[in-house]
């Protein structure tokens, strides 16, 4: 099993998680008296965590990923090999090994729960100890399976994936969990496509889509839309999806704000651009009293129809339309 994430802005959290995932896993294994037998929680308590600056007795060289770019201290004295395709280092006295599993951008990344990895783990017959998502792209998970411990750090730019899985003996845990901090801890990538900053993805399987959200905007599914809300000025982004071989580009100006203007009240277009297979719109209107804006894209793939849409007060349209902007930036299909 091999999941997902990007490096956290403070690596000093990744080493608080660890930590906390590492006497989770401890307490769970040991309750259900299943591997871990090292591990007693009547007479020992999880070790504190270390300091990123403090090294574990081992010696290291830093791995460099030729293609991405990316780098990580891997113990000196173990043996690179590849395996299943990927750049492996592998301890020969117990079979220990660190993973570098590099793989394309996948869109339902952004979509993992805790409770998918729980029922992925225990489906495959293991011990799950814990999910942290560190940040809008990345999560770290800690699990047992065939007496095999796992720490995997997953993070991923919008073109690749990266993969830091360590794997060791589940007998040796004790001895491998401040090392597997301290070496996590090295972990750098200077991304070439990243998530923009104070954005995160929404992918749907529907339609097959992802479009950019603004971080800390409220998501919920109202009937059948996505919609992101700011809690700030209470505009809303909305996306949508139709199943539909019924394009746009007969679509007149007319004929939209007959549409659009049934629900939202004395609409004035300011802006009106139908390129085919895409359209774009900029209106006012009043809602409750308030001037109010629309910014209105809509994407036509053949079968699909997108719609995405910005509603907010007017006295919030510079700072919310550029989100918008950049959220639509970011749609894409797969």
């Amino acid at each position: 099993m091999h999941d997902i994430l990007r490096k956290p802005k403070n690596w000093v959290a990744i080493i608080i998680v660890l930590t906390l995932l590492f006497a989770l896993i401890f307490s769970f294994i040991s309750s259900t008296k299943t591997n871990l037998p090292s591990y007693s929680a009547a007479n020992e308590s999880p070790s504190p965590s270390p300091s990123p600056s403090t090294a574990p007795d081992i010696d290291t060289e830093r791995y460099a990923d030729e293609m991405l770019g990316f780098s990580m201290l891997v113990p000196s004295k173990w043996v690179r090999v590849t395996r299943d395709g990927y750049q492996t280092f592998v301890n020969q006295a117990d079979a220990a090994c660190i993973q570098f599993i590099v793989y394309n951008y996948e869109p339902y990344l952004n979509n993992v729960t805790e409770t998918d990895m729980r029922s992925q783990v225990l489906d495959s017959g293991g011990d799950f100890g814990g999910h942290a998502q560190m940040d809008v792209s990345s999560f770290l998970d800690v699990y047992s399976v065939n007496n095999v411990s796992y720490f995997e750090y997953t993070t991923w730019d919008l073109d690749y994936t990266v993969c830091v899985s360590i794997q060791i003996p589940t007998e040796r845990y004790d001895y491998y969990r401040n090392i597997a901090s301290y070496l996590l801890d090295t972990f750098q990538w200077n991304k070439i496509n990243p998530i923009p900053d104070g954005f995160k993805m929404f992918y749907s399987p529907f339609g097959d889509f992802e479009i950019g959200v603004p971080l800390y905007w409220a998501a919920n599914i109202v009937n059948g839309s996505y919609v992101a809300t700011s809690p700030n000025s209470g505009a809303y982004i909305t996306c949508s999806v139709t199943e539909t071989d019924i394009g746009i580009s007969e679509m007149s100006q007319f004929d939209y704000a007959s549409i659009v203007g049934q629900t939202r009240p004395q609409l004035l277009i300011t802006m009106y651009s139908n390129a085919g297979n895409s359209l774009t719109v900029e209106a006012g209107y009043v809602k409750n009293g308030a001037e109010w804006r629309l910014m209105h894209c809509i994407y036509f793939s053949g079968s699909y129809l997108y719609e995405f849409s910005l509603d907010c007060p007017t006295s919030a349209y510079e700072t919310d339309g550029q989100a918008f902007m950049t959220a639509v930036t970011l749609f894409r299909t797969f």
